[in-house]
């Protein structure tokens, strides 16, 4: 894992919207299944492998009443996050240094889970990681 972590440090991904993850997207789609998503406008919603949080950021914006958690294994990309937040003074997005591996129950229930990108190039012991959290969460 420290390998990992030291590439993602070392070459930050540039985080930005991903329309196919947009909290507006799921939610429409589990409606269409028949499903009763949580609404977006008052959710809970971790996005695994998050960046700097730039996929969090206009739905954080977008919904001040849902609550916004980033997790990533980069401490480079969660410290650039973090301040870009502080400037843009959104209160509703917290991200964390956290290895997916090592996640605990203590971040709660989520109404969505979002995980882009990362599950296809990370090792099996990681994509387990992940699977089992959303999972728990």
């Amino acid at each position: 894992m420290k390998d990992i972590k030291k590439t993602y440090d070392d070459f930050p991904y540039k985080s930005k919207p991903f329309a196919n993850s947009s909290i507006y997207k799921l939610e429409s789609i589990a409606t269409l299944l028949g499903l009763s998503p949580a609404p977006v406008n008052n959710a809970r919603v971790l996005e695994i492998g998050c960046s700097f949080g730039g996929n969090l950021i206009m739905s954080a914006i977008s919904n001040p009443e849902s609550e916004f958690i980033g997790i990533d294994i980069s401490e480079t990309q969660i410290n650039l996050g973090k301040k870009l937040i502080k400037d843009m003074k959104i209160k509703n997005l917290k991200l964390m240094q956290l290895d997916i591996s090592h996640a605990t129950q203590e971040l709660g229930k989520f109404d969505y889970v979002i995980s882009h990108g990362v599950y296809s190039w990370v090792p099996d012991d990681v994509k387990n990681a992940i699977l089992g959290g959303v999972e728990s969460f």
